[in-house]
């Protein structure tokens, strides 16, 4: 059996512009979310120039996203959108952004059509369900968000939304599904991703598996009956796995690194939630500074680091043990560790109830 790849020319690259959210969401993984430090235009030339370096056949996405971006402001953000347009202009690089909504302007929806950036906005479904997004004083966010949809929506900024899937809230969505899927349908949306509640940095949770299940049995039930369909982003990805296993063209590709960028040059990899943490083992889980090195030399050297390493063996024992390796290749790093507090567990929580269960609510659960 051939060994686990990682690669080191990444698909995608996540870059913080600032830590600093408007909001205080109670499920927020994010160790520091007052912070108002902005990255420097200069280290987002930097970034740029190490990109450039790549094969010209490579595309790379950036994704703006851990805080929220829109608080740099409009003028910050265009200098640092500003020199990766060679490589945007030459179709080698495409632009994601993650949001809650709340500070989308006509200037910002600019912004977002000058630079084709792909908006994705996060709100949690109607105003039941959408209790745990909250403002610094306590105030709901739900109104706000809804503007912000609506302006994009006024100035045709095509955008895919996230829904996090509270568990106190999976009682009243398993009985309002519909009403529950079709809001999401009435807003424009392109995709819809759920993610389901999990245990992540300091943020803790135990949940009933079982209901969790009831959940994506319910939404799928619900998707296959809607008049008015939202793309759902995980029976989309089990349907386009079936597609491909039934063509012949399944393999087993290199997993992404996926680097994140925080906003003053330090590079972690395999899961931007790792970002501002620290462990007695793990230190502070940097494998490099795009100050002192460039992005390829620290992805290179990454693969030393002893994090990477467990994670690699991990995944080799996903590989040997999981039915649903092929669908889901490994799950993720973050939830490994905060989960169990290393990166060897071949199966999580996150694994059961993110990856499993909808792959069982699409083609049925196992024998």
């Amino acid at each position: 059996m051939a060994a686990i790849e990682l690669r080191t020319d990444p698909a995608t690259v996540v870059v913080q512009p600032t830590p600093l959210c408007n909001l205080r969401c109670t499920y927020c993984y994010l160790p520091d979310v007052s912070d108002r430090s902005r990255m420097p235009v200069a280290l987002s030339a930097r970034l740029a120039e190490d990109l450039a370096s790549l094969p010209e056949s490579h595309v790379t996405e950036v994704r703006w996203h851990a805080g929220e971006p829109l608080t740099v402001g409009v003028e910050h953000f265009v200098a640092l959108l500003e020199p990766f347009e060679p490589l945007r202009s030459a179709g080698r690089l495409r632009h994601s952004l993650q949001t809650n909504g709340t500070l989308v302007s006509p200037a910002w929806c600019e912004v977002f059509r000058r630079f084709d950036v792909d908006v994705g906005v996060s709100l949690d479904g109607p105003r039941w369900a959408n209790r745990q997004r909250r403002t610094l004083s306590g105030a709901e966010t739900f109104d706000r968000t809804l503007r912000g949809i609506a302006c994009l929506n006024d100035h045709e900024v095509p955008f895919s939304m996230i829904a996090v899937v509270s568990l106190s809230s999976i009682p009243r969505i398993v009985e309002r599904t519909a009403e529950y899927l079709g809001f999401f349908g009435g807003l424009g949306a392109g995709v819809v991703g759920f993610n389901v509640e999990e245990t992540e940095g300091h943020h803790q949770v135990a949940g009933d598996e079982r209901l969790v299940r009831r959940f994506w049995t319910a939404l799928f039930s619900a998707w296959l009956q809607a008049e008015c369909r939202p793309m759902v982003r995980e029976f989309l990805g089990v349907l386009g796995f079936a597609e491909a296993s039934l063509a012949g063209a399944r393999e087993m590709r290199p997993v992404d690194l996926l680097p994140t960028i925080s906003w003053d040059g330090d590079v972690v990899v395999l899961s931007p939630e790792l970002a501002g943490y620290r462990d007695e083992r793990y230190g502070d889980f940097k494998v490099g500074n795009l100050y002192e090195q460039p992005l390829g030399a620290i992805l290179r050297e990454a693969m030393a680091a002893r994090y990477v390493h467990e994670f690699v063996a991990g995944t080799a024992e996903c590989r040997a043990t999981c039915r649903y390796f092929a669908y889901c290749r490994g799950g993720q790093a973050s939830n490994r560790y905060f989960e169990h507090g290393d990166f060897t567990t071949a199966e999580t929580v996150f694994c059961r109830t993110t990856r499993q269960a909808p792959f069982d609510a699409v083609v049925g659960p196992p024998d």
